[in-house]
């Protein structure tokens, strides 16, 4: 298919038959359609936090909250990506966006809870967002544009 959208519900297909890499595969596939996908991004970083892989879940997070930061949704899995690197600053402002995209968003009253006042270890690297952002907009486009699909 040249869809897009037919590989989004094709990876929530997979992730909901417990084919994690097949899910990832497919979101990558959605994305070399349609590089400004924000779900299959947010859904592809969801299932690389599920696989415990949070350094590779934030480029596609940190893609989806930069072209649509008002999905708490977004923000909220961006900041457990976050909070899981030790990243706890970064991972607070993220949650603090999704209660304020959606003030009724519980899951993210509590991660917001959770990490406020946490502190880093200063061994954490630090990251630019935007920086991963544009990297992982980069490593779509290449896909799209012909290059080699990403690994899964």
């Amino acid at each position: 298919s040249s869809s897009g959208e037919a590989y989004r519900l094709l990876g929530r297909v997979r992730s909901a038959l417990n084919q994690p890499n097949e899910a990832v595969a497919a979101y990558r596939l959605a994305l070399s359609h349609d590089p400004k996908d924000v779900w299959s991004m947010n859904n592809l970083g969801l299932i690389l936090i599920q696989q415990g892989s949070f350094e590779e879940s934030l480029g596609p997070l940190a893609l989806a909250v930069q072209l649509d930061s008002s999905v708490a949704t977004f923000q909220n899995n961006l900041g457990i990506a976050l909070e899981h690197t030790g990243r706890f600053t970064l991972a607070t402002q993220a949650f603090k966006s999704a209660v304020a995209a959606d003030e009724g968003y519980t899951k993210a009253k509590l991660s917001l809870g959770r990490v406020e006042g946490r502190k880093e270890d200063p061994t954490v690297t630090a990251v630019e967002l935007t920086t991963l952002a544009e990297s992982f907009d980069r490593e779509i486009r290449g896909v799209q544009m012909g290059g080699p699909i990403p690994k899964n």
